[in-house]
């Protein structure tokens, strides 16, 4: 497992929201490690986890758990939960795993390139940045790419086109619909107003009209 990279979880013995606090002013993140036995509360070092897993790998990264300077084998970053607005990492769940057995995973859509025509100011949108997976976790990929350089204006690109792992299954509805490069928008420019001949201003009318003829003379 050298390839995937190392967590250091400890043990913790408070559970709620006063516990939680307290863990994260002291730079620590609590979690739940479960599967394989009864869950587990942990807690893990704040700047250890952002530095190893990205948040692009959130649900499908495979990791080395250390619990208490033990070696405690393979586990999921199944869910992350962060704060809406400062994206400070709030909690974890980490799903124990075998390196042989069948997961559902979350993995991240990476396109690779730039095609010709969004140059010339085609949009490439991506509908969709993840797509889930079934397969071994010694199987789960990084991520999926897919090269978007011959796309041409009006061209898409959906779920069943991606190329997957060996021994990976897509969960996902095949028409879902990933990449689009659509035709660029063109501003209306509208032309200048025409003021037929002989006007020159608002025409003024009623009581307003009367007063502005007299202020006139």
């Amino acid at each position: 497992m050298s390839e995937h990279p190392t967590l250091s979880v400890r043990s913790r013995a408070h559970v709620g929201s006063c516990p939680a606090r307290r863990l994260r002013r002291q730079g620590q993140i609590p979690a739940v490690l479960y599967g394989h036995g009864a869950p587990q509360a942990v807690a893990l070092s704040t700047a250890e986890f952002t530095h190893a897993v990205p948040v692009s790998q959130y649900g499908s990264l495979l990791v080395r758990l250390v619990l208490d300077g033990t070696d405690a084998g393979a586990a999921l970053v199944k869910a992350v939960q962060t704060h809406p607005l400062s994206r400070t990492v709030y909690s974890v769940d980490l799903q124990r795993v075998s390196m042989d057995e069948h997961v559902q995973v979350s993995v991240p859509v990476v396109l690779l390139g730039e095609p010709a025509d969004a140059r010339r100011g085609g949009v490439l949108e991506q509908m969709v940045h993840s797509v889930t997976l079934r397969c071994r976790a010694s199987d789960v990929p990084a991520n999926i790419s897919y090269d978007v350089s011959a796309l041409g204006i009006g061209d898409a690109v959906h779920a069943g086109e991606l190329a997957l792992p060996a021994n990976c299954e897509l969960l996902e509805n095949p028409e879902q619909l990933i990449v689009l490069l659509a035709a660029p928008t063109v501003a209306t420019v509208e032309g200048p107003v025409e003021i037929p001949d002989g006007v020159t201003g608002p025409e003024l009318t009623g009581e307003k009209q009367q007063e502005d003829s007299q202020l006139a003379t």
